[in-house]
């Protein structure tokens, strides 16, 4: 076993490759033909914070503190199983992670998107998209 040494420190900068990116742009998908979605000819994109930011993480910990809640809700009624989502608190992360849209000027802006039933394909998608830590592996653009 090598001793540490000051000659085999690396300077912070040299590891940048391997970090997450704070940020990243989901380009949504079409559900039915898999092509990019567009509106107005546009396309509609999603920026979104990810794992290594203080936004996702108090998200994430929202996330987590909703579902123990359920887990001893479920518990104290002397039901098995909870409910394995909550999708009041799946919005409000998705809300929490999303800088923004680009093209999509919906009424409301991100909470009315996400909020709107119509869209769940949308939510879906970035939900998915957030879930996958590698997606935010050092090629994101910023939000």
């Amino acid at each position: 076993m090598s001793e540490k040494t000051e000659s085999n420190v690396v300077p912070v900068d040299d590891f940048a490759d391997l970090y997450l990116s704070d940020t990243t742009v989901i380009d949504l998908e079409n559900p039915k033909t898999g092509e990019p979605l567009l509106f107005k000819g546009l396309p509609v994109r999603a920026h979104v914070f990810g794992p290594s930011t203080e936004v996702y993480e108090k998200a994430q910990d929202r996330l987590n503190r909703e579902a123990t809640k359920r887990v001893l809700a479920m518990a104290a009624n002397g039901k098995k199983k909870a409910q394995d989502s909550d999708p009041e608190a799946d919005i409000k992360f998705l809300i929490a992670v999303t800088s923004h849209f680009d093209n999509l000027p919906f009424p409301g802006g991100v909470e009315g998107i996400y909020r709107e039933r119509k869209f769940r394909h949308i939510n879906k998608q970035v939900q998915t998209f957030v879930g996958d830590m590698g997606n935010f592996f050092v090629s994101g653009e910023k939000a």
